[in-house]
C-alpha cells in the first residue's frame, strides 16, 4: 500500500523524505526517515527509480501534493549543464512497512 495513505505529517528536507507512519497493530504512530538518494537517480536529466545519488545534480526540491498523492518535484542536471523539470510520484515505490518507511 502508498505510505501516504499510512503516514501523516510528511515532509521532504532535501533529500530525506520523513513521516510519522502508523504500526501494523493498534493506532501507534512512530517516526521514520527515508534517504530517497538510496533509490532514485538522474539519467541525463530525467529522474528514475533504482539508481541513486539523484540529489547531487538537483535543485528547487521540493515535495508537492497532487490528487492526494506526493510528488517529488526538482531540476536535474543533464549531461550538458542544463536544468530539466523532473517529478516523480513516491507512492509508486515508497511503502510503510510496520512504521518503517523503505524502497519497493
Amino acid at each position: 500500500m502508498s505510505f501516504s495513505k499510512t503516514s501523516k505529517d510528511i515532509t521532504l528536507d532535501n533529500n530525506m523524505l520523513k513521516a510519522s507512519c502508523k504500526r501494523f497493530q493498534g493506532d501507534e504512530s512512530v517516526s521514520s526517515a527515508f534517504d530517497l538518494d538510496s533509490c532514485i537517480g538522474n539519467q541525463g536529466g530525467v529522474i528514475w527509480w533504482g539508481s541513486g545519488d539523484f540529489h547531487w545534480t538537483a535543485r528547487n526540491i521540493s515535495l508537492r501534493w497532487f490528487r492526494d498523492r506526493p510528488y517529488l518535484d526538482c531540476e536535474l542536471q543533464d549531461w550538458g549543464g542544463d536544468w530539466c523539470p523532473a517529478t516523480l510520484n513516491l507512492d509508486e515505490r515508497i511503502q510503510n512497512n510496520d512504521g518503517v518507511l523503505e524502497y519497493d
